[in-house]
């Protein structure tokens, strides 16, 4: 339905008949936008055939037999970020049409003991409810059921008993402090498409993995031990999972035989994306001998030896992105050149040269180039090829036996155009200050947030672990008091939270009414998990409101490959930070850029350079 001025504004217009303004109400979509609306309880004077109800960031803490009977019709029902601690058995039984249902950030969630009427659902979020145990009931009574994510819970074993029979769900369990995966604690009976567990596992006994009736086990975004990923690969080998993915699992090296308990294992999928890996150990994937698909993006990966995949002859699909390949050896393909459909290169600087002639041939077959117009050659190219894409390499035409002739001119002529070629393979650069120029002497337009710290709750929200809370009452306190005397409603670490309030719950709230959240950075504080979950709340705040009110403090100086993955986000992401110093005239840097920092809110500006 095209929507025209005159039809837009007769929606408004019902949508203000039907509803109390409490709500947005779009009449096109059906769709009722209760966001944020200080609402207390759920609305009962919404149109009866709405199909898209968002209730976040509320405060509904109860929901009751009655509170849907209104809204037959809803597939998509938004109630995160409430407080809800009491449902109704009967409260989601009005919903039977429902698809979709997100719970998450709900701290006090009772249970899920009232989902056994969603029969239709498919999508069940219920990430930050601090559940201790999953609601195994929702897998028999929501045959539907694709996808349950419990994330960000307290969860320190998982039983699933209770199976569809209908479909194989997706199931997230990441971020749940579980450290110990035995047949004591981490039963799943049930058939399953996809199982993510990235915690801080330090132990897996093979026992508690070989049930598993899983097609993908995800684990990683936190370092795992070699001796835990060798404690995995003995369940895999024994069970029926078919792809792994250990994903940032903080591997560098990998030794000898480290796939060796894999040997002729079903496995037909791998993912060892961002994981840092270089160089390959030779022969690493020979016990392989069943993958299908290999994933190595993101490894700072700079050759390709010839034994690698020699003992790999299933290979269809090869992923090598952002990684800093220049050439390919043809005896590296050359095993698994009559099985290779599909091959990824996007991001590695290739030197399209008569060396690889070969390849362009071998890709301008049958082996489909994934993303073939992202994939280019770089500047140390033949000229007329630098930063073209791949395939108009035409090697005929460049590599012909006249290229020697050619290359003798160039050479004879190097001394004149050494300035050009010199100016040419550094445009980049050249136009990157040209750039940066422009913006210093034009200077560009900041929006600023008209709103002062007066006009929020609190002028200060301070989070960091609990091991520098000294560093806090020792520089940053009296800091503040001295060049701040004005900011003197802070929440300075967790002591200042509001009383009362569930631990999430509070943090959710000091970071919303907070005129700037601060976090402070240390080894120990990237190690706990409840920092990490402070970080992404005041990163998600950002993200939401587009306003650069978060100013993170490293403490001391933390190695790249330490950091966790929100951290580096927000760092590449133009993210303010601090560096502490003990030198007594750099802290007076410090102070004065620290409050210069604390004096505007910015709006997100993702088109100038980062300072």
């Amino acid at each position: 339905m095209t929507t025209t001025p005159g039809n837009e504004s007769a929606s408004l217009r019902v949508a203000s008949a039907l509803t109390s303004g409490m709500c947005d109400y779009d009449v096109t979509e059906k769709k009722a936008y209760c966001r944020d609306k200080g609402l207390d309880s759920v609305p009962g004077d919404l149109p009866s055939d709405t199909l898209r109800l968002d209730l976040s960031l509320n405060y509904i803490r109860n929901l009751q037999n009655d509170s849907f009977i209104r809204y037959t019709l809803l597939f998509f029902l938004d109630l995160s970020r409430n407080d809800i601690t009491s449902t109704e058995p009967g409260a989601f039984k009005p919903l039977q049409k429902l698809v979709i249902l997100d719970l998450s950030n709900n701290p006090s969630l009772a249970s899920g003991d009232a989902f056994e009427w969603l029969q239709q659902l498919k999508l069940l979020v219920l990430d930050g409810c601090n559940f201790t145990s999953v609601p195994d009931g929702s897998l028999r009574s929501s045959p539907n059921l694709r996808s349950l994510d419990m994330a960000y819970n307290r969860l320190t074993s998982i039983t699933i008993t209770s199976c569809s029979d209908l479909v194989a769900p997706d199931f997230n369990f990441g971020y749940n402090g579980i450290t110990k995966l035995t047949p004591e604690t981490f039963v799943i009976l049930c058939p399953m498409d996809t199982i993510v567990i990235t915690d801080p596992i330090q132990f897996i006994d093979p026992a508690a993995i070989a049930p598993l009736q899983a097609q993908n086990l995800i684990v990683g975004a936190l370092p795992m031990a070699i001796e835990v990923l060798t404690q995995l690969f003995h369940g895999v080998a024994i069970s029926g999972i078919k792809g792994l993915s250990a994903i940032g699992s903080g591997l560098t090296t990998i030794p000898p035989n480290f796939f060796s308990p894999l040997s002729n294992a079903p496995l037909s999928f791998l993912d060892l994306s961002f994981n840092e890996i270089n160089p390959l150990n030779h022969s690493m994937f020979s016990n392989l001998t069943n993958l299908y698909k290999l994933i190595l993006s993101s490894n700072d990966i700079r050759a390709i030896e010839p034994e690698y995949f020699a003992e790999s002859p299933l290979l269809t699909t090869l992923t090598l992105t952002d990684n800093d390949l220049t050439t390919f050896n043809y005896s590296t393909f050359k095993v698994i050149k009559s099985t290779l459909s599909a091959i990824e290169l996007v991001n590695n600087p290739i030197v399209c040269s008569c060396d690889i002639a070969w390849l362009v041939d071998w890709l301008s077959g049958p082996v489909r180039v994934i993303h073939a117009d992202q994939t280019y050659c770089s500047s140390a190219s033949l000229d007329p090829l630098k930063q073209k894409p791949l395939l108009t390499f035409q090697p005929e035409k460049y590599c012909s036996p006249n290229i020697t002739l050619i290359s003798l001119l160039v050479l004879a002529c190097i001394g004149v155009v050494v300035l050009f070629l010199l100016c040419y393979r550094n445009r980049w650069a050249l136009r990157n200050k040209l750039f940066l120029l422009k913006l210093a002497v034009l200077g560009y337009d900041e929006i600023e947030d008209v709103r002062g710290h007066g006009e929020f709750a609190f002028d200060l929200n301070v989070m960091c672990d609990d091991d520098d809370d000294e560093w806090l009452r020792a520089h940053l306190k009296p800091a503040l008091e001295e060049r701040l005397p004005d900011f003197d409603r802070n929440v300075l670490g967790d002591e200042d939270l509001i009383i009362g309030m569930h631990y999430l719950d509070a943090i959710h709230y000091v970071v919303e009414k907070s005129y700037k959240t601060i976090l402070l950075v240390s080894r120990n504080a990237v190690r706990n998990n409840w920092f990490l979950v402070k970080f992404r709340t005041a990163l998600d705040h950002v993200n939401d409101y587009q306003l650069e009110n978060m100013v993170v403090i490293f403490l001391e100086d933390i190695p790249d490959e330490e950091l966790p993955f929100l951290v580096r986000l927000f760092l590449s992401d133009h993210g303010t930070y601090l560096t502490w110093t003990e030198d007594a005239k750099e802290q007076e840097y410090f102070w004065t850029k620290f409050v210069k920092l604390l004096k505007v809110n910015r709006k997100t500006n993702h088109v100038i350079p980062p300072e």
